[in-house]
């Protein structure tokens, strides 16, 4: 139905290094397809989540397991919705969302209204 909402729920393993700097940050964001249409942002709007710090040393690599907060998506659709997480390295040499041993999920439930 039209008026259902999505709750998206997700939980990623980020993966970052840094050969030269004492910064390893990422940012992440999660977007939205309905029906094909291309994808636009939808968590956050106007600004990205950011992961990773700021260390004493000069050549660092964290792995850090991420938790979006959990969104409530109203796609006024009877549509098929697809659901992305886009990372993007910042201040890092590389940048890694894993799932290799299953660590990163995405779960979406419809909730009829």
């Amino acid at each position: 139905a039209t008026s259902s909402k999505i709750l998206v729920q997700v939980n990623m393993q980020v993966q970052l290094y840094s050969s030269s700097a004492t910064l390893a940050r990422g940012n992440l964001r999660i977007y939205r397809d309905i029906g094909g249409a291309g994808y636009s942002a939808v968590y956050p709007l106007t600004d990205v989540l950011n992961v990773g710090g700021t260390y004493n040393n000069s050549a660092i690599e964290i792995s850090t397991y991420q938790r979006v907060p959990l969104i409530l998506d109203s796609p006024n659709t009877t549509s098929a919705v697809n659901y992305k997480v886009y990372g993007r390295q910042n201040n890092a040499s590389s940048m890694t969302i894993s799932n290799s041993n299953g660590d990163s999920t995405m779960i979406l439930t419809e909730i009829l209204a």
